[in-house]
């Protein structure tokens, strides 16, 4: 469960799928130097899309008793992956 529950919110998509007629427009705020538009679903989740063209998101904040924020706003941005040292790493059918 903790897997998929890290894949779901890792793919910016998790961000529209709980979003529905019953969902609220805030009025638009700045995250990060991105003009974004608040949507709060009517579980309490916020997505944060981006107010231009074209609409992605931008950020996640669930509601909850463990309220969590995923951010999505570093598109197009190189990323360095290194492979961490053997004592670093587990087997996770172990």
């Amino acid at each position: 469960d903790l897997v998929e529950g890290i894949i779901d919110v890792a793919d910016p998509s998790y961000v529209l799928s709980g979003l529905s007629d019953r969902s609220t427009k805030l009025p638009v705020q700045t995250f990060e130097g991105w003009q974004v538009i608040p949507v709060r679903a009517a579980n309490g989740d916020t997505g944060y899309l981006n107010a231009g063209l074209p609409v992605y998101p931008i950020r996640l904040v669930t509601g909850g008793p463990e309220p969590e924020a995923d951010n999505y706003d570093k598109f197009n941005e190189p990323v360095i992956v290194e492979e961490p040292p053997a004592g670093d790493v587990i087997n996770a059918d172990a």
